[in-house]
């Protein structure tokens, strides 16, 4: 919906958990960075949950 109003598609996550959570953290995807807000316990959260989403393991 919003690329179709002009925003920028988002760049996929990394397929590795280890990296997705480095680019949740670090701002390697083109998002806000959140190492400041999350700690290292949530930022794998996050990272399984997107692997989740995507079917990994």
């Amino acid at each position: 919906m919003v690329v179709s109003r002009g925003h920028p598609p988002i760049p996929p996550l990394p397929a590795d958990p280890a990296r997705t959570m480095a680019a949740i953290a670090e701002n390697l995807a083109g998002a806000h960075p959140v190492a400041d807000r999350l700690d290292a316990r949530q930022r794998w959260a996050v990272a399984r949950h997107v692997a989740a989403l995507r079917g990994g393991p």
